[in-house]
């Protein structure tokens, strides 16, 4: 299949080691790498990395509140890991990040980027591809369907550019889906005070802290609950991406839609222009260039605080 052939050129391997009680403990996640100029080209701003840094889409809960971790990442092709790498930006509202490895776009085996979808309209039933890893099985290729439909855009149900999906949690949150059937599924639909209320059992360490109102994909078929394909990038029968893997409620997958994920670039990309033209400015009123950094990292880095 031409599509899953293509994808594991863009696809990676995570590997984050970190300590839990004194030990070290390895997890995986998936990843995909974007065009990063192709985006700040479309988007007006500056590209505020280097010209050889490769960029990867994942999910932020994997690198969260990982102490003294040590993150790798291989392309699901290659043989080798890469360590050189940065977190510039991530969400953990959204549960997106961006990972950077260092000098690794001048390889000719890092070349290749996934295409996020400018159509992310997805029918009922509707083929879908997601690519990945379940536990040792690296390199797996899942194929399921969309079990509820996606709309093109969405309108914004918050009133702040950054937060266009507002601020209610999932752990708060009251579906109303049953009195109500919505044009497109959320993550309130999902995860939301019922579903945890009755997985008493569960630790749900992430999944309460996420927008409520972020637009999903309910998949299913894709068979995928392993943590490990947290991350992955979710295809068309065009091969164009139109969603990333973060989780599963009862037996559906939940994929991010395509239009948060560009929405998290545009955000990030224009943020990170804001705080370049600021740093270029004179400093005045005793303020230090290292002031000036501490306030790129305290922009970029949105850490939103527990609910």
């Amino acid at each position: 299949m031409r599509l899953s052939e293509n994808g594991n050129k863009f696809t990676y391997l995570i590997k984050v080691c970190h300590e839990v009680d004194d030990k070290y403990v390895v997890t995986n996640a998936t990843g995909f790498a974007i065009d990063i100029d192709y985006y700040a080209k479309k988007f007006e701003v500056k590209n505020p990395l280097k010209e050889n840094d490769l960029v990867l889409v994942t999910c932020a809960h994997a690198l969260n509140d990982k102490s003294n971790a040590t993150i790798e990442v291989r392309r699901l092709e290659d043989q080798e890991f890469i360590s050189e790498l940065e977190v510039p930006f991530i969400k953990l509202s959204w549960d997106i990040a961006l990972l950077v490895v260092k000098g690794a776009a001048k390889g000719a085996n890092c070349d290749r980027f996934g295409e996020l979808a400018d159509d992310g309209s997805i029918a009922n039933c509707e083929t879908l591809l997601q690519l990945g890893h379940l536990g040792d099985l690296v390199w797996s290729v899942f194929i399921g369907r969309a079990a509820y439909p996606c709309v093109k855009s969405f309108k914004p149900s918050g009133r702040d550019e950054s937060e266009p999906f507002g601020r209610a949690t999932c752990g708060g949150y009251v579906s109303n889906s049953l009195k109500t059937t919505p044009t497109y599924r959320i993550l309130g639909d999902m995860w939301n005070a019922n579903y945890f209320a009755t997985h008493k059992e569960k630790k749900f360490m992430f999944q309460k802290k996420l927008r409520a109102s972020i637009p999903i994909i309910q998949c299913v078929g894709f068979s995928c609950t392993d943590d490990a394909c947290s991350g992955g990038p979710v295809l068309n029968t065009q091969g164009k991406i139109v969603g990333m893997i973060v989780g599963q409620s009862n037996d559906c997958q939940i994929a991010i839609h395509v239009t948060v994920l560009e929405k998290f670039l545009k955000n990030n990309l224009i943020a990170a222009q804001e705080v370049d033209e600021k740093e270029k400015q004179p400093q005045g009123g005793g303020h230090s260039s290292k002031d000036a950094k501490r306030g790129k990292k305290k922009e970029l880095i949105d850490k939103d605080p527990p609910k």
